[in-house]
């Protein structure tokens, strides 16, 4: 029993993340700490952001693949570049 509970957890944290709550709270942690933990490396927060995202996409470690969730992220992110 405890067998089929570690395999139900190792296949959700296979890559990419394809549960949507998964996908949500690691881009909300990406969004939260990337800027601070940046800032004290005198890099700007906006910055900090770009870089974050192309590591955990799929072109670095491959946590996030393109999906209606990340699309969602990418263009809320845009607007608040721009605006």
């Amino acid at each position: 029993m405890a067998s089929s509970f570690f395999e139900h957890i190792a296949h959700e944290f296979e890559r990419p993340f394809q549960n949507p709550v998964l996908v949500f709270s690691l881009v909300l942690f990406i969004i939260l700490l990337s800027p601070i933990l940046l800032r004290k490396l005198k890099i700007p927060g906006i910055i900090g952001l770009i870089i974050s995202g192309v590591i955990i996409g799929p072109h670095g470690i491959n946590f996030l693949e393109q999906n209606s969730a990340v699309k969602l992220f990418s263009t809320i992110g845009l607007l608040y570049i721009m605006f």
